[in-house]
C-alpha cells in the first residue's frame, strides 16, 4: 500500500514537473526571450503613405536585436505622443519609427496657409529628387527675384501622378526614386499672399522661368 502511494506521488510530481517545464517553455517563447535578448521599439503596423494622420491602430511594438535598433527609434511608451501627428514620408509595415518621420498637425499648416500648385510650365530648372516634405526655394531667372522658401506638399510627374519616395534611408539621395518618370511640377504650402506674388511674377516672366532647389529635407 505504501509503495503504491509513493508511486502515485512520483507520477504526480512527474506530471507537475512536465507541466512546469512546458509553462516555462511557453513563457520563454512568448515573453522571456523578448525581455532578455531583444529590444522593444515602436513600428508601423501597416503601410502608411506620406501625409497620413497617425491613429492608435497604426503603431505597434516589435522586438529586435539591440544592434538592429535604428538611431532615434521610439520606445513603446512614446506611442501616445505620435497619435494625431502626420507622416512626412511613406512608411512600410513593421518599419521602426523615429520622431523625424512625423510632424505635428499644427506644424504642417498654419491657419493662414493652404496648398497651391506650381505649374510645370513655370519651371525652368528643378531637381527630380525633390520629395514631399522637402523645403524648396523659388527663384525667378528673369528678374532674379527670390520668391521664398516653401515646404513641398506633393510632387507630380508629367502624367499628373503623384511621385512617392521609395528609398528606405532618407539621406540616400541617389536612390530616392525608382520611378521612370521624373518630377515635373509641385504643390507647395504657403499663404494666399505668397502664392499671389509667385503667380503674378510668373504671369509677367513667362514660361520656364522658375529655378527651384532644395533647402531642406535631406
Amino acid at each position: 500500500m505504501e509503495m503504491e502511494v509513493r508511486m502515485k506521488r512520483k507520477t504526480a510530481m512527474g506530471i507537475l514537473l512536465m507541466l512546469l517545464s512546458f509553462g516555462l517553455l511557453v513563457f520563454w517563447e512568448t515573453h522571456g526571450r523578448n525581455a532578455l535578448l531583444l529590444s522593444p521599439v515602436l513600428a508601423a503596423s501597416r503601410d502608411i503613405v506620406a501625409g497620413e494622420t497617425v491613429l492608435p491602430q497604426d503603431v505597434t511594438t516589435i522586438y529586435v536585436l539591440p544592434q538592429n535598433v535604428v538611431q532615434g527609434a521610439l520606445l513603446p511608451e512614446a506611442a501616445e505622443q505620435l497619435l494625431g501627428n502626420t507622416s512626412v514620408y511613406p512608411l512600410g509595415r513593421n518599419q521602426q519609427l523615429t520622431a523625424s518621420l512625423f510632424r505635428d498637425e499644427q506644424d504642417v499648416f498654419r491657419g493662414d496657409q493652404s496648398i497651391f500648385p506650381i505649374s510645370e510650365h513655370w519651371i525652368g530648372s528643378m531637381s527630380c529628387m525633390i520629395r514631399p516634405g522637402d523645403v524648396v526655394r523659388l527663384i525667378s531667372a528673369s528678374s532674379e527675384k527670390d520668391l521664398g522658401s516653401h515646404r513641398v506638399a506633393c510632387v507630380v510627374d508629367h502624367s499628373g501622378k503623384a511621385i512617392h519616395e521609395t528609398a528606405v534611408e532618407h539621406g540616400d539621395v541617389l536612390d530616392r526614386y525608382t520611378d521612370a518618370e521624373p518630377a515635373a511640377s509641385l504643390e507647395i504650402i504657403c499663404t494666399p499672399e505668397e502664392y499671389k506674388a509667385i503667380f503674378q511674377n510668373q504671369s509677367e516672366a513667362g514660361p520656364r522661368d522658375l529655378i527651384i532647389y532644395m533647402e531642406g529635407g535631406l
